[in-house]
């Protein structure tokens, strides 16, 4: 009989798979044929486009990888393993908006980051 967390992790790690395949397609469909006809010309275009997208990729292969091993009882570890590097994402996103002083403190306010 499944139980209601069962069907939690079950989901966790269907949605993780979707993300990571969507990522993949992006990476290695898109990104690296345009980086790779047009990147020389545009390159600073093309990166404010794609961003970390590699790096994400990455994070969300190791992430994906590190809960299909975890059992129901040990998945909340891997999410305290991943925390500190789950925060980027407040830092690709925000920056993606406007760079406005709100923006900033949302960012130090999230992280727990002062400003030097």
């Amino acid at each position: 009989m499944s139980t209601k967390r069962d069907k939690i992790c079950a989901e966790i790690l269907q949605v993780e798979s979707n993300y990571v395949r969507a990522l993949r397609t992006l990476e290695h469909e898109i990104r690296v044929p345009v980086m790779e006809r047009f990147g020389h010309k545009t390159h600073l275009k093309l990166n404010s486009i794609f961003g970390n997208t590699k790096i994400i990729l990455d994070l969300n292969q190791s992430l994906l990888l590190d809960l299909q091993e975890a059992d129901n009882d040990s998945i909340g570890g891997v999410f305290l393993k991943f925390a500190p590097y789950l925060k980027m994402y407040v830092f690709i996103f925000l920056g993606k908006t406007e760079k406005s002083a709100d923006n900033e403190n949302r960012r130090r306010q999230f992280t727990g980051t002062q400003h030097i």
